[in-house]
């Protein structure tokens, strides 16, 4: 296996566990193996000075085991290559990412890349380094106190960031809440209670909102009280240790119930949602929101929304798979779950009511019956804008084929009932008007030996469903694809590195090919606003999809006592359909804010249609924006970090924009075919 050399000795190595970094003497364990995973822990390897030194990050998923040897540090791994054994001499920029660590953590890290490549030899197999950052328990952001009473302090906060139980109250106060929101949009807003003494019967309401002639009515407004979850370090399974940001309560779930009672001397944190309807006037509208304790009002605070004068698509245009699996639970309360994630904006698969197919004699029969009432549901009213086609996975996991009428896939048996399925189906979602909505996910992580199994049955539905686009989720294989996929899918973390490197991305895309990514990070204890800068990454880097492969991973009960640090676990079951969760809640508002920038691009090219636009101080200022967002507000990938001040700003700004050019253009905007987003 290859050797990373380091310039000097390691004789100090630092980590992360529960929570904190320990530092210790190099000694016995540096030629012991250890297992890491996911791109934000590491090892520190100090030199002399623990000042600073070079940090090994390890991707997502994938399973690193390692030791070090002398000034040396070797992969010994015995998982992540099943299907792609490296050899001495391979460069293996896509799996093992450098960066440079101090005392602070949170240091412009960038700076220091020179340093970086100083400590590890040009010669190595290893050569690509990425900067890091560890963002601290409580992160910057925007918070007011809005009441200061004998009983309670009261605060609002960026809902961007978590509040932990022992966050104290800001030194900076305001007046009531003002936020904004689009038609059709669902905009968050968190306070915070702490308590002096112990409040009774805690709840919320809100008056309607009175504008111009119009209102927003109370019932738009929604309560959650936040709870929180434990993550111990030696409860967590061993393969979900390294997703720990920290140990301790996290608040995440949302409360089942309306009302509580409130410690002192603890910060609760309160999740309102504010539901503004489609077609809704455009304009300021104000009301009262009202904090009760023991049947009396603790506080009244002034709250106002400015709705701006566009609407958000009810379709949503960043193509998503969120998968739901079919616990018990899930199966019960379908309808709930599904229109829980229509209300988040993505997609799922429909795997509840499948065509139901039979094969005798020769002759294939398919019953849609369940599957359309279904569909109706999800594509209809919902607006899922993307869905697996039943029947077209023919396996997953590595090498496990699938099995289609009790054969599997690679039985040639399977191929004349097959393709007649996929006529079959292909004729019935055309006649429904839903064929757009459907890809064909081929297989999930193959082995290089499952490649020409893949390449037949892509074969297959080139030939009987022209327009269904094939699918793979797999970092690796990217060349020996090439011709059978329309949509690749890497690993979140790997995109642009090793097989998916820029070379093969531009190329892909030449050939009208999509690119999407595949568990981007989402642990409990991240900063929130990192969930919510996603689909801005997607933007940014022209990433057409996302693939999470759990929102609900369940198994065993692991919602109680959360042995996977919140992995594939954005939802919990709440007995009569889903608990949601404000890691749930960024993915909405992430969402949200790509259709914001797609507006606003769409807007700009109207504009730009008219030549007297051209030189427009507003057709500067627009395109000013898309580079600051680009270059400044955004961090490079894979890291998911900004203060959430500077996010709200940069979307309050794009609102104020898609506004005046509006105005610029006066006439009303619908759909831009063949849109050019801004890079």
């Amino acid at each position: 296996f290859p050797m990373v050399r380091f310039a000097r000795s390691l004789d100090t190595r630092a980590y992360f566990r529960m929570g904190e970094i320990v530092e210790e003497k190099a000694s016995t364990p540096w030629d012991q193996e250890a297992n890491f995973n996911w791109v934000r822990n590491w090892c520190t390897f100090f030199g002399k000075s623990s000042r600073k030194g070079v940090a090994v990050i390890f991707p997502q998923k994938p399973r690193f085991n390692y030791r070090v040897v002398e000034n040396g540090f070797q992969g010994l791994d015995e998982w992540n290559f099943v299907h792609f054994r490296p050899k001495a001499g391979d460069r293996l920029a896509h799996v093992y990412y450098f960066g440079m660590v101090q005392d602070d953590v949170i240091a412009d890290t960038r700076r220091l890349a020179s340093e970086i490549l100083n400590c590890i030899p040009a010669s190595d197999a290893f050569s690509y380094y990425h900067p890091t950052i560890w963002p601290p328990k409580h992160i910057e952001n925007t918070a007011n106190v809005l009441s200061e009473g004998d009983e309670c302090t009261i605060w609002c906060q960026d809902p961007g960031a978590l509040t932990f139980p022992d966050a104290l109250p800001p030194s900076t106060s305001q007046r009531g809440i003002k936020v904004s929101a689009a038609s059709n949009e669902c905009e968050p807003i968190q306070i915070v209670l702490r308590p002096k003494r112990k409040l009774r019967d805690v709840r919320l309401c809100c008056t309607d909102m009175a504008g111009d002639g119009a209102r927003i009515l109370a019932e738009n407004v929604e309560y959650f009280f936040v709870d929180s979850t434990q993550v111990d370090y030696q409860r967590t399974e061993n393969w979900a240790k390294p997703l720990i940001w920290h140990t301790g309560p996290i608040p995440d779930p949302f409360g089942l119930s309306q009302a509580r009672d409130l410690a002192p001397g603890v910060s609760h944190p309160i999740w309102i949602r504010l539901n503004v309807p489609r077609g809704q006037n455009p304009g300021t509208y104000s009301g009262h929101l009202k904090i009760w304790a023991s049947g009396r009002v603790l506080a009244e605070v002034p709250l106002s929304v400015r709705v701006w004068n566009f609407e958000l698509p009810r379709v949503t245009h960043l193509k998503t798979q969120y998968q739901l699996w079919g616990y018990d639970e899930v199966r019960r309360n379908w309808k709930r779950y599904y229109r829980d994630l229509g209300e988040h904006k993505v997609s799922c698969g429909v795997f509840l009511h499948e065509p139901k197919v039979s094969f005798h004699n020769g002759s294939l029969s398919v019953d849609f019956s369940a599957w359309d009432s279904c569909l109706s549901l999800v594509i209809d009213e919902l607006g899922f804008n993307c869905i697996k086609l039943p029947n077209a996975t023919i396996g997953g996991g590595g090498g496990h084929i699938s099995n289609f009428l009790g054969h599997r896939y690679d039985d040639p048996r399977v191929e004349k009932p097959f393709r007649q399925y996929l006529r079959m189906t292909r004729h019935h979602l055309e006649e429904m008007g839903w064929s757009d909505r459907f890809f064909g996910y081929l297989f999930d992580e193959p082995g290089e030996h499952v490649i020409p199994i893949i390449k037949n049955a892509a074969r297959i539905m080139e030939e009987e469903f022209p327009q269904l686009k094939t699918f793979v989720a797999s970092s690796f294989h990217s060349e020996a694809f090439k011709g059978h996929v329309d949509i690749w899918c890497p690993q979140y973390i790997l995109f642009n590195h090793g097989h998916f490197d820029g070379t093969f991305v531009q190329g892909a895309r030449t050939r009208g090919e999509s690119i999407w990514w595949y568990n981007p990070p989402h642990a409990l204890g991240m900063p929130l606003i990192g969930i919510r800068l996603l689909p801005w990454l997607n933007w940014k880097y022209s990433v057409q999809g996302i693939l999470l492969w759990s929102i609900n991973y369940w198994k065993e009960d692991n919602w109680r006592d959360m042995r996977t640090a919140g992995e594939g676990m954005l939802v919990y079951p709440g007995g009569n359909g889903p608990r949601e969760s404000v890691r749930w809640e960024m993915v909405r508002e992430g969402m949200e804010d790509f259709e914001y920038i797609r507006i606003l691009q769409r807007e700009l090219d109207n504009a730009l249609s008219n030549p007297a636009n051209q030189t427009s101080e507003l057709i500067v200022e627009v395109k000013a924006l898309f580079s600051h967002i680009r270059n400044n507000l955004l961090p490079d990938h894979p890291v998911l970090f900004a203060k959430p001040g500077d996010v709200y700003a940069a979307r309050t700004r794009i609102a104020i924009l898609i506004e005046r050019l509006k105005k610029l253009t006066r006439r009303f905007h619908g759909p831009v075919k063949n849109l050019r987003l801004q890079h």
